[in-house]
């Protein structure tokens, strides 16, 4: 073993070291960022089922808009007003 070798080796441990911590904050910032990636899907999935959950209500129509809407469909020539007044008509939610 050489008896003088200029700080060589107390310098390689300090590269060694730092070249480990480099290692831990890359390995710490790719977990953290997989963690994000899952929560913000975890998020956009529960925000999608709910709305499935509402578009998949069935919707009872009362009253006019409904029968005025089949009426004005299924007719060949049917005036822009009739057209305009069914698609304009308020639908009823059930209570």
């Amino acid at each position: 073993m050489p008896l003088f070798d200029a700080g060589k080796v107390r310098a390689q441990v300090r590269q060694a070291r730092a070249a480990l911590r480099w290692s831990l904050a890359t390995y710490r910032q790719t977990v953290l960022a997989a963690f994000q990636e899952v929560e913000d899907n975890l998020a956009a999935a529960a925000i999608l089922a709910q709305e499935a959950a509402v578009q998949a209500k069935p919707w009872r129509w009362r009253g006019s808009p409904q029968p005025s809407r089949s009426i004005n469909t299924r007719r060949r020539t049917v005036s822009y007003l009739d057209v305009v007044t069914a698609q304009s008509a308020p639908i009823e939610t059930p209570s």
